[in-house]
């Protein structure tokens, strides 16, 4: 199992113009172009969670209705801030099979924070 991450344009359709609308009120975002996507194992979960921000990278969309990158970010830079400030605990977290550790985490979860910190307003969507 893993996670995808994606920011994109957000497109904003009128409810008229959108087959996929089923409430009269409902106007719906759909994604343009793409700025970022990447993968990482679900394995991270543990150390996430610990880290203080499972929700915002595993599940913005039960925080917001229609997550952008500057909705999460600074939830994202205070676990990245947590996972640094104790590498000896988080590593301890780490899967036995090793799919998924803290060496490759930090810089995955670098990128994602560049990419939000460069597209703020970009649609958050995930893939669980």
């Amino acid at each position: 199992m893993s996670l995808d991450v994606t920011l994109c344009e957000a497109l904003p359709i009128p409810r008229a113009a959108c087959l996929w609308c089923i409430n009269d009120d409902d106007d719906h975002v759909h994604h343009g172009e793409v700025f970022f996507s990447q993968n990482i194992t679900h394995n991270l979960n543990t150390m996430a969670q610990e880290a203080g921000f499972y929700e915002a990278l595993w599940r913005p969309d039960s925080l917001f209705d229609e997550p952008r990158a500057c909705d999460i970010v600074e939830a994202l830079q205070q676990g990245l801030e947590k996972l640094q400030a104790d590498p000896e605990h988080f590593i301890t977290l780490e899967p036995a099979n090793k799919w998924g550790t803290y060496r490759t985490f930090v810089p995955w979860l670098q990128r994602y924070i560049a990419a939000c910190l460069e597209h703020p307003d970009a649609l958050v969507m995930v893939s669980r």
